[in-house]
Parts: structure tokens; C-alpha cells; sequence
């Protein structure tokens, strides 16, 4: 096991009243279905889970949901930097809400920059969150059912568009919409301080979970990022402690 996330689980346990659940999971949890096509473990409308996540998402979602007011809200998946597995973690987490769940959830794609949700999931979406805002229009129209799961899915804002970057107040109304309209809003965000957007959410979500490589964030990259979300008044829910290596198969540790 990591020193990181050693380090991690005695630091949370050193203060007091920590509701923060540290969470580890690997990449890839279980080998695929023996010659499975490739387009067969792609998420896709009908199924958005991705082929062998699910166990690992199910021993997540609970100790990260009920730490939310009322056991719903919006969440933040956020990570200390770049390529460390949010957008896949967080698209994960909102299937299971909405498949096994049984929550009404909106997957958010807060990525200005490079948002990947929709096209993931075999969409392509004519509009995003502010542009409709923008032109007054309903919510709704930005927002696309992914099949019939009960999952939809939304882009904040598509790529070269400057239209409201920065704006605290729309930031606001936009997480509060959404809240009236889902029991649980999954949001994957750019990683901590890289943006606008990843700050000024912080404050406006229910919750956040940091998402953790385990083959490449540091211990100060994980620290500097809790510090800085928290000093943005992020209240942290969860720790997913992404890409672990095990050594010993699967059936064994299931043994343990």
C-alpha cells in the first residue's frame, strides 16, 4: 500500500468529528469478459457503466452519499492535477446513482476546456448550461437523458467560450437549479485551482471528493489541493484513492 494513503488515513483520523471517507479503488478492478468486443466495454446510453467498476463504485457510493445533507445534493469529483481519473470516477459514480441507486442524477461536465462526458456516453448535445442561461431559455434545453437509466447528462460550457467565466452569482444559480431539479448532481471539474470554475464551485456544492492517483499525485499535490478547496470553503465528503497496483489476485483478496 502507498505511502500517500497512509499518510492520508492518518491524517483524517487525527482530527476530530472527520466525516471524510477515504476510499480506495483500482483502475481497473476486474479483468473484462473473456473475449468481449471492444465496443462492448464502452459506456453507451443503454449501459453507462463502465464494464467491471461497478463493485468498486457500490463500496463508494454509500459512506459518500450519506455524509451529504439528507443523503443528497451536488457533488464535486475534483483532483489535485490533471489525468488522475476524475471524469472516469465521477461518470462511474453517477451510473451507479442512477442504476442501482435508484437516484434521479445529472452527470455536470464542468471541464471548460476539454469536456468529454456526453460524447463518453454516445451523446452530442446542441447546447450547454450558460448558453441557455444566457439566452433565457428553460434549463432543461441543456440537459440530454442518457437512454432510459434515469441518468442525464449536461456541459457547463463548451470549449472557447469566455461567455461567464468567472461569475460567482451564475455559478450559484446554476448549482441551485440543478439541486431542485435532482436528487443528486455529479459534477467532474477540472483539477483544483486550475480554473475558475473548480474554486468558485467549492463553495456551492454539498460536497467534494478528491480524487487520488495513486502512481502520480504526491503527498503535498494532495495537501495543497485540500488546503486550497477547503480555504474556498469545500467541505470534503470523500477520498478515492485511484489506480492502485495489487499484487495478489482478486479471489484472494476477496478471501481476506
Amino acid at each position: 500500500m502507498s505511502k500517500i494513503y497512509e499518510a492520508l488515513q492518518r491524517a483524517e483520523a487525527a482530527r476530530p468529528n472527520s466525516r471524510l471517507s477515504i476510499v480506495p479503488i483500482p483502475s481497473l478492478p476486474h479483468s473484462p469478459p473473456a473475449n468481449a468486443p471492444a465496443e462492448a466495454l464502452a459506456p453507451t446510453p443503454e449501459h453507462p457503466l463502465d464494464v467491471g467498476f461497478e463493485r468498486e463504485i457500490a463500496t463508494m457510493f454509500h459512506p459518500i452519499v450519506s455524509a451529504l445533507p439528507d443523503s443528497r445534493g451536488v457533488i464535486m469529483f475534483v483532483a489535485p492535477h490533471a489525468n488522475a481519473g476524475t471524469s472516469m470516477v465521477a461518470r462511474n459514480f453517477g451510473a451507479y446513482s442512477a442504476l442501482s441507486g435508484g437516484y434521479r442524477t445529472l452527470l455536470l461536465d464542468a471541464d471548460r476546456d476539454a469536456p468529454q462526458q456526453a460524447a463518453r456516453l454516445g451523446l452530442r448535445p446542441g447546447r450547454d448550461i450558460e448558453g441557455v442561461l444566457m439566452d433565457e431559455r428553460p434549463l432543461e434545453e441543456a440537459i440530454y437523458p442518457v437512454g432510459n437509466t434515469g441518468l442525464s447528462v449536461a456541459t457547463l460550457c463548451y470549449p472557447g467560450t469566455d461567455r461567464l467565466r468567472g461569475s460567482y452569482a451564475r455559478t450559484a444559480r446554476i448549482c441551485e437549479t440543478l439541486r431542485s431539479m435532482y436528487e443528486l448532481v455529479i459534477v467532474d471539474c477540472p483539477s483544483a485551482g486550475t480554473t475558475p470554475e473548480s474554486m468558485m464551485l467549492c463553495s456551492q456544492v454539498d460536497g467534494i471528493v478528491m480524487v487520488v492517483d495513486a502512481k502520480a499525485t504526491s503527498q503535498p499535490q494532495a495537501r495543497r489541493a485540500k488546503e486550497m478547496i477547503e480555504g474556498g470553503g469545500g467541505k470534503f465528503v470523500g477520498m478515492i484513492f485511484n489506480k492502485r497496483q495489487f499484487y495478489i489476485p482478486n479471489w484472494i483478496y476477496r478471501r481476506l
